[in-house]
């Protein structure tokens, strides 16, 4: 079955098949979900994804950034494009 809603690469991805850690509840802490990201072999595919291809809104951990982190890092690219 091809899977419709993540990438191909996602397939590889640490994450693969685990949830909790990185759809945490409010204020809740996102190490084990960022341990989990840094030793994943598709970091920078999942980095560029979130980042420039998926939708803004989007939640969750992704590529070990939180999503305060991420619309961070998309105002900083779109500053620096302009």
């Amino acid at each position: 079955m091809i899977d419709t809603y993540r990438p191909q690469w996602h397939r590889n991805a640490a994450c693969h098949g685990q949830t909790s850690s990185f759809f945490p509840k409010r204020g809740q802490p996102i190490d084990d979900a960022r341990a989990i990201c840094a030793a994943c072999p598709v970091l920078d595919q999942c980095r560029e994804y979130v980042t420039r291809v998926a939708a803004p809104e989007m939640y969750g951990v992704w590529a070990g950034l939180s999503e305060r982190q991420r619309r961070q890092l998309r105002r900083a690219r779109r500053a620096s494009s302009t």
